[in-house]
């Protein structure tokens, strides 16, 4: 194929797009669609290459792989061996080290996008802290090359005049799986190749054509059109519209790419905005793309867990772009360019051993060092943080086994996570209980519903019918429903995705609206079975950063009281956050006797300062808003008050709390 700077000049805006997206730039909020882009690139292109090489009679899936191969190994291995060398040295992974050295063999195997569609969304908070995250558009390409150019080649070689409808209908196929799959399965959707095919195939459907206007009017039009359906993804997903995605919300980006492509087939560049767009830098900036693809992000990753604030100042975010793109440059310069070159000229057998090699050599630091590297004690410690969380499951049984539970705890991961303090309630009391969690509030469910939703709720409703509880504790992450994740966390998608919907079967609520009705229904089911207490914990405060992982490295920087300042919420923040979700509370319990609230800010907290994260040594949470085993220890103080645990000769000290203003913390609640 003849060289296409236009395609270069697309390379670029793609890339681009990408790295403001990762560098958090708010006009870039939807810059996530640039991997978009480059899939239709790369279908366009392959399909292209597979193409001429049939007409021409040289068409070898050897030759194509070995291609493919110089171009994408060499750097990648420069930089999976660098980058884990980096984290390893400095203790970065000291909290996660097992999860860098899986993260380092899925990237080196190309099959990234199979490993973190397990073990995380694209978009949640972990994801940030992954080094190699952004490897899983490789690993989609490299399973598309391995299947597409045979199927490609034969089809043209037989019905060479069918190959855009076949590869059409294939599309539109994955399409359909996409737009499936991404309501019941957004990980896979997002991560996986058949839902992501349709995006490379549309390329391939374009290559296929050969189509494209006549006029340089129509081409310059077309292209500059493609321009702002890519522009105007990238500047309303995520600011002005939540979409789910893929599906439907990557059809701009697909299409804006193809029409760019489309228009940019024999275009006459002349003065005005084609000539920007095809101007030398921005040739040049597409010509390092992929290297600067590959760098730009683990420096960032590096450069916010070596920052104990939630977000890099600007100067450290630009400095950190400058490194990612110096060594983008290096990449490109001395390892690139050079091994695509001398490669290009050894035998298909010795480039496969070399590529082969390379990747052994990357891979081999993974596997010496097996164990973490923590530069001090204190560092490990604060580590283990993460893997400092409760380990009951749900049906637990919390205290003494020998007699029936006389309370129930009930929720989502938060009532998992003060697990502990539970427990350790009910053996100081010598009060059995139970733990179930999961979607249970009667009548609710998640808007992305929970095809387990109807099993849980019967549970719960056969538990407390047939086991007749003293007490129930709700504990939940109440605000998650109302307001969405922390602006630290990562983007919030509408909360018609992700909040609770209430359907009593005559009216169907969302929203805040949604929460009061199924709480009220809850509380109302309860009581009609008996249960004599309920007790609500208020929100456990959320942090703006992952506590062990950020901990654990500003330690090498600063010490704990100078952490626990940085990294905790301020009580305005928290009375912020959560005042629509205390007002319902508030309400709830002012409208029934048996609901007592329990206020965790006065234990977790400190008054008119910020929330506490660490407690000499170890952090109270297991990652941003989960309290850790240690740190719902805490709480035990809190629930030894509360009825099932209270001795009865306390019982008449306690006295029902105030708690309905809600521009300052409720107190602790107690039953009358």
């Amino acid at each position: 194929m003849l060289y296409r700077p236009d395609i270069d000049a697309l390379r670029a805006v793609a890339v681009l797009l990408v790295v403001l997206f990762h560098a958090h730039a708010p006009a870039c909020a939807g810059g996530f669609v640039g991997v978009d882009v480059f899939f239709v690139i790369s279908g366009y292109l392959i399909t292209g290459i597979v193409m001429s090489q049939v007409d021409e009679g040289v068409f070898s899936l050897g030759a194509f792989y070995g291609s493919r191969l110089r171009r994408i190994v060499p750097a990648l291995a420069v930089m999976v061996l660098v980058v884990f060398l980096v984290c390893h040295g400095l203790g970065l992974a000291v909290d996660d080290f097992a999860s860098l050295r899986r993260s380092t063999r899925a990237a080196l195997l190309m099959c990234s996008n199979i490993h973190f569609r397990g073990a995380t969304g694209y978009f949640d908070l972990p994801a940030h802290s992954q080094v190699f995250l952004h490897t899983w558009s490789l690993g989609v390409e490299a399973q598309f090359y391995l299947v597409y150019p045979g199927v490609a080649a034969f089809v043209y070689r037989r019905w060479p005049g069918r190959l855009s409808g076949i590869l059409g209908g294939m599309a539109a196929l994955s399409f359909v799986l996409c737009e499936v799959t991404v309501h019941d399965d957004p990980a896979a959707a997002f991560f996986l190749l058949p839902s992501r095919a349709w995006e490379l195939l549309a390329g391939g459907v374009l290559a296929a054509t050969g189509w494209s206007p006549q006029s340089q009017a129509g081409k310059r039009g077309l292209m500059l059109g493609g321009l702002v359906a890519i522009v105007a993804a990238t500047v309303t997903y995520g600011r002005v519209v939540h979409p789910t995605f893929p599906g439907f919300a990557a059809l701009p980006p697909v299409v804006g790419a193809a029409a760019w492509i489309a228009g940019g087939d024999g275009l006459v560049v002349r003065p005005g905005l084609t000539r920007v767009l095809v101007h030398p830098v921005t040739l040049f900036v597409g010509l390092v793309s992929y290297s600067l693809y590959l760098w730009h992000w683990p420096v960032l990753v590096i450069a916010r867990r070596l920052s104990v604030e939630p977000e890099l100042p600007a100067w450290a975010t630009g400095a950190a772009l400058l490194v990612g793109l110096g060594l983008a440059l290096v990449s490109w310069r001395l390892v690139e360019i050079p091994s695509r070159r001398w490669l290009a000229t050894r035998s298909s057998g010795e480039q496969a051993a070399l590529v082969a090699a390379a990747l052994v050599v990357a891979w081999l630091p993974s596997q010496c060092f097996r164990t973490p590297f923590a530069l001090t004690d204190r560092q490990a410690m604060l580590a283990a943080g993460a893997t400092d969380r409760s380990t009951l499951g749900s049906g637990a049984i919390l205290g003494p086994s020998d007699r029936p539970p006389r309370f129930l705890l009930v929720g989502d991961s938060h009532a998992e996570a003060v697990g502990p303090a539970f427990a350790r309630a009910a053996v100081v009391a010598d009060v059995p209980g139970r733990l179930f969690f999961g979607p249970t509030l009667i009548n609710a469910y998640r808007a992305r519903a929970d095809a387990r939703r109807a099993e849980h709720e019967r549970d719960l409703r056969r538990l407390v019918e047939t086991e007749r509880y003293d007490a129930v504790f709700i504990v939940r992450r109440w605000t998650l429903d109302i307001e969405g994740y922390m602006p630290t966390e990562h983007p919030t998608p509408a909360l018609d995705e992700i909040g609770i919907v209430h359907d009593d079967g005559a009216v169907r609520r969302t929203g805040p609206a949604a929460l009061e009705a199924a709480l009220e229904d809850t509380v109302a089911f309860l009581e009609r079975h008996g249960v004599r207490r309920v007790y609500v914990l208020l929100p456990i405060p959320e942090c703006r950063r992952n506590i062990p992982q950020a901990a654990s490295v500003a330690s090498l920087f600063h010490d704990e009281a100078a952490i626990d300042a940085a990294l905790g919420v301020t009580e305005t923040e928290y009375l912020t956050r959560h005042t629509t979700t205390r007002r319902i509370l508030n309400g709830i319990a002012a409208a029934h006797e048996s609901v007592t609230l329990l206020d965790p800010w006065p234990i977790l907290g400190r008054a008119g300062g910020r929330s506490r994260v660490l407690d000499r040594g170890h952090c109270l949470y297991y990652d941003d808003d989960h309290l850790s085993a240690t740190g719902s220890l805490a709480l035990v103080p809190l629930l030894l008050e509360c009825v099932p645990f209270r001795r009865p000769e306390d019982a008449s000290t306690h006295g029902h709390p105030a708690g309905d203003d809600v521009g300052r913390p409720v107190t602790r609640a107690r039953p009358r």
